[in-house]
């Protein structure tokens, strides 16, 4: 399979993909009918490639929201293989396909859809973006920095009860330790 990602359920942000034949591939289905289930792609740029997002036509589709997801050299950037059914002809601001509710009111949408507007908290200050923050990296620490919950904790991994008192501990610890260093 020629697909440059293949997720269950993922939100994707900041993503840019140049060059392929398909930027996301989320048309697979495994041997029990599960494929993907549902895909965010946000504040993301994918340029040439001949198919932005290949899905498939199937009754249990993936449900697809692109959020500022601009499409440069692109000659289809939504693709339901199968049926051929292009599904997405250009950018848009917000779209989606999928199951779309009002109240408990449920139908079918593959379109651009209306939200409420990015609030400037969620927004970064120097490209309208939505706020990210990397994951702590931690390449500078020692094994000596981690607690390890069986040995230096006291919990026990051995399936024999409740662990969640141990490990509140752990995390209390953990907390006034960085406090006071």
């Amino acid at each position: 399979m020629d697909s440059w990602l293949h997720v269950a359920l993922c939100t994707h942000s900041r993503i840019t993909v140049y060059g392929g034949p398909n930027g996301f591939n989320i048309s697979g289905v495994g041997g029990h009918g599960q494929g993907t289930g549902s895909v965010s792609i946000i504040d993301s740029t994918l340029s040439n490639v001949a198919i932005g997002i290949l899905t498939n036509s199937l009754p249990a589709s993936p449900n697809i929201a692109l959020d500022n997801t601009v499409f440069e050299n692109v000659a289809w950037p939504v693709v339901a293989e199968g049926a051929g059914t292009i599904m997405l002809f250009e950018n848009s601001t917000l779209w989606a396909t999928g199951k779309g509710y009002n109240g408990s009111e449920g139908s079918s949408v593959a379109d651009g859809v209306e939200a409420p507007g990015r609030g400037e908290g969620l927004k970064n200050d120097v490209d309208g973006k939505l706020y990210v923050r990397s994951r702590p990296q931690y390449e500078t620490h020692n094994t000596g920095a981690f607690l390890i919950a069986t040995t230096g904790g006291g919990c026990q991994n051995d399936a024999t009860g409740e662990q969640a008192s141990c490990l509140n501990m752990i995390q209390t610890f953990t907390i006034l330790r960085r406090h006071f260093n």
